[in-house]
């Protein structure tokens, strides 16, 4: 393992609600690298009400500018193209231009709610022979009290990629709860950090600490290397 993969930020600048410019997005990945991440995804959202124009080749032409500053301040890190898609009835026709083609499809299916047909939604996608990446399942409350529908969800294959944050409680006490519970349990096929900010680090930091607590170097391995590197090698674009 040459260092952990991080399956989740918003480090492209100028995209979304993530960094707002080319250093900022340095200084985010700075941070990651010295906290030991050496694969990094930039997955800005493709929400149904705001950013849905973000095209496949703004991220992929965002990653190559992100790799020159890399290579100049000769930070050593492989960066990858991705999208976080809102769940809705299109998120089939939307993964197959996803940036990088890779088998994955990271989906964050929202914070409120449970649609009626998600695993319908999922199977969809998956009919396609792509993979869900299921971004924070803690932070929805009424899908961690559904017992059943996670174990569902698990054994059709949908893949829990949890923040690294919500150890630490950067999103509130109950989801932190949750999380652990779902840690303990182990739901998680990977954690990332959903890196938004250069001020989120230091609770990056104390959720790994966490996460570390958890699951012991082992488990750290698998969560943060072991699985999620299957997905940059599923790239057809910027292999490791």
């Amino acid at each position: 393992m040459d260092g952990f993969v991080d399956l989740h930020t918003h480090a492209l600048p100028g995209v979304d609600d993530g960094s707002d410019n080319l250093e900022e997005s340095l200084r985010m990945l700075t941070g990651l690298r010295e906290q030991g991440f050496a694969h990094i995804f930039v997955t800005p959202h493709h929400r149904l009400d705001s950013w849905k124009g973000i095209e496949p080749e703004i991220v992929l032409s965002g990653v190559r500018s992100l790799r020159r500053g890399l290579s100049e301040r000769n930070l050593d890190i492989q960066l990858y193209p991705g999208v976080e898609y809102d769940l809705d009835e299109s998120l089939w026709e939307r993964v197959v231009d996803r940036p990088g083609q890779a088998g994955y499809a990271l989906v964050d299916m929202g914070f409120w709610d449970v649609p009626e047909n998600l695993e319908g939604l999922f199977g969809r996608v998956q009919d396609m022979g792509v993979e869900i990446l299921l971004a924070h399942p803690e932070r929805n409350s009424k899908l961690c009290q559904r017992k059943d529908l996670v174990r569902s969800l698990l054994r059709s294959g949908i893949r829990f990629t949890g923040n690294i944050g919500s150890l630490a409680g950067y999103y509130g006490k109950q989801i932190r709860s949750d999380c652990r519970a779902l840690v303990k349990e182990g739901k998680y096929w990977a954690m990332a950090t959903d890196l938004h900010s250069p001020e989120m680090l230091t609770w990056i930091r104390n959720g790994f600490k966490e996460l570390e607590n958890l699951v012991g170097k082992t488990g750290i391995g698998e969560l943060l290397y072991d699985h999620p590197i299957n997905v940059a090698r599923s790239l057809s674009e910027g292999k490791p």
